[in-house]
């Protein structure tokens, strides 16, 4: 048996790359540029601002990732003396529910469209398992088939029946390799 599924979310969400944003204007005319996180959820980062054709740097970011909530403090300076805080929540489909509080007492709501920021594992599995008659002379203790010179055959399943190897693998669990192999024999042919 094998397939796939989708795993949990990784714990932490990934935000690195370029944001286009909206300021609820309808106009996309502000981008975080170059944000990169680092495994600890610390995030630095550029601001651009369209000037006419130009795309010019309005900034400096620096902030975090916590839970699924992102924060980044901008600093204009050594230009401008002006300073704000961005904070938004992280979803699947982008930077939602966003204020941006700047130095002169404005709040502004935006939101922002960018790199895909949730992570999932795609897990991939196998399974194998061989199961063979138990012998007519085998005796079963506490759960496992033992042969006639108490021999673990394998673990007992649908009644008369033993395991005598099974192999599982699965890349979101850590399952890897060989779980059970017989004592005895694990070859089909053996019995």
């Amino acid at each position: 048996m094998s397939g796939q599924y989708d795993g949990e979310e990784i714990v932490s969400w990934n935000v690195s790359g370029t944001w286009l944003l909206d300021f609820n204007s309808g106009i996309d005319n502000r981008v975080f540029r170059n944000l990169i996180q680092d495994e600890e959820g610390k995030v630095t980062g550029e601001f651009y601002y369209l000037s006419g054709e130009n795309w010019l740097k309005g900034g400096t970011l620096v902030g975090n990732v916590v839970g699924d909530v992102l924060t980044l403090h901008y600093d204009r300076a050594p230009d401008f003396d002006y300073t704000g805080d961005f904070i938004a929540t992280i979803t699947t489909t982008g930077l939602t529910g966003g204020i941006f509080t700047d130095s002169h007492n404005n709040n502004l709501i935006w939101t922002a469209m960018g790199v895909e920021p949730a992570i999932y594992n795609t897990c991939s599995w196998n399974y194998f398992v061989k199961i063979v008659a138990a012998p007519s002379d085998a005796k079963l203790e506490g759960g496992y088939w033992k042969s006639s010179d108490g021999e673990e055959i394998g673990p007992a399943i649908w009644g008369e029946f033993a395991i005598i190897q099974e192999v599982s693998n699965d890349t979101c669990t850590g399952d890897h390799g060989l779980l059970y192999k017989s004592l005895v024999r694990a070859g089909l042919g053996n019995w």
